[in-house]
């Protein structure tokens, strides 16, 4: 069975995707990707008879961490000046 559950997209190229391999969806739910809430999805495929938005569930034992600041850590030099 083909079936996707898709989470907020907004790259064009992406959504195109997803519409080439969901020929049941309603171009009006595809378009809807960009805008999806956090936790929330979009399921469309064979089996589902129509495309549905879903809420996933909390996770039970999230972890407490905090994200990542990838642009400090990427910038990130020695005390020569080399990045580390």
């Amino acid at each position: 069975m083909r079936n996707l559950v898709a989470h907020r997209m907004s790259n064009a190229a992406d959504q195109d995707l997803l519409r080439y391999a969901s020929p049941y969806s309603s171009r009006e739910m595809l378009d809807q990707l960009s805008g999806l809430a956090q936790q929330h999805a979009l399921v469309v495929g064979e089996a589902i008879s129509t495309a549905t938005v879903v809420r996933m569930r909390d996770v039970a034992d999230a972890p407490h961490g905090v994200a990542t600041d990838f642009m400090a850590a990427w910038s990130r030099t020695d005390q020569d000046g080399v990045p580390c």
